[in-house]
């Protein structure tokens, strides 16, 4: 029942132990240099991008350097968080039999098994009340910072019910973190049918070929095989089907970047809404007001969101 949860602070659930509640190592002592090919892996800000847990591509130092920044080592059930940069985002160390440690920007919450479910914990953080919580200290000037972190930490309040409502909360919201996760994969199995099938229709040609010799197209019913022509004709790139041509992209689409306006995770927190907003890689936030509406190819704008393999992400949206 509501009137078995108590109002509690971060730093009052926080294991008992020393280092329970860290930053990452100062700078001098996590340069580049220490890098090294594999190893212990260390948790960047880049490593949080909405998930449960930290994923993407990651650096690592050697055993001996990680038991050198002792605190900084991590434990499963751990919650890190950035306290500068990408603030608000936040995910918990797996329990996969790999060491972790802290990167310089990011510190990291050791809670009190017999008190909070650090799962629990984590989907607070997430909340809207739990991000607003982490940006309230947050200064957006310059590089966006927390001046104090662990101080902060320690003072955000949450209302927490009995460990066993804490373990059904977290179990529920668990299992449909795992139905999103099991989504996407099924999104992105599709999504490489559909990559193949664009480059077999659009690059390879594969069904005006398969016209041209007197074959009907593969993969294809009667109508959408007679959109392709049966046959190619010479360009100044080569050959093309018949009766299509090639021209720049500024040709045939609208572009849109200077109607956008940015929004940091702060000014989200205080515009909460239900229109989605999208950033470079991904649905980011809802706020309360749009500027677009209609379907929009979306691109990030300065060429360095790639996926894993170096292709650049790119969103299909219906805003309507």
């Amino acid at each position: 029942m509501s009137s078995e949860w108590t109002t509690v602070s971060i730093g009052e659930i926080a294991a008992p132990q020393s280092g329970s509640m860290a930053v990452g190592p100062f700078g001098s002592r996590m340069k580049a240099d220490l890098y090294v090919s594999s190893g212990v892996r260390v948790i960047r800000g880049n490593n949080l991008s909405g998930g449960r847990e930290p994923e993407g591509n990651y650096v690592f130092v050697s055993e001996k350097t990680a038991d050198s920044l002792a605190s900084c080592c991590l434990r499963p059930g751990d919650i890190v968080f950035p306290h500068r940069g990408n603030i608000g985002e936040v995910g918990i160390t797996p329990d996969d039999g790999r060491r972790y440690m802290l990167s310089t920007s990011l510190m990291k919450l050791s809670p009190d098994r017999a008190r909070a479910n650090p799962l629990f914990l984590m989907y607070f953080f997430k909340s809207s009340a739990g991000r607003a919580a982490l940006l309230v200290n947050a200064s957006q000037v310059g590089t966006p910072g927390i001046a104090t972190p662990l101080k902060s930490l320690r003072g955000i309040q949450l209302s927490l019910p009995p460990l066993p409502v804490q373990n059904e909360i977290a179990a529920t919201l668990s299992r449909l973190d795992d139905r999103i996760t099991l989504l996407r994969e099924t999104n992105a199995t599709l999504e490489a049918i559909a990559q193949a099938l664009f480059k077999s229709w659009f690059v390879d040609f594969d069904p005006v070929r398969a016209k041209q010799e007197g074959r009907a197209p593969e993969g294809m019913d009667e109508a959408t095989a007679a959109l392709f022509p049966d046959g190619f004709e010479e360009s100044e790139l080569g050959l093309v089907p018949m009766g299509w041509r090639y021209v720049s992209l500024r040709d045939v689409v609208e572009i849109f970047d200077s109607r956008r306006i940015p929004l940091s995770g702060q000014d989200r927190a205080k515009r909460r809404g239900p229109y989605p907003y999208f950033g470079a890689a991904a649905l980011m936030d809802s706020i309360d007001d749009f500027i677009f509406d209609g379907i929009y190819l979306l691109i990030g704008e300065d060429g360095s969101v790639a996926d894993e393999q170096g292709y650049p992400i790119t969103q299909y949206v219906s805003a309507s």
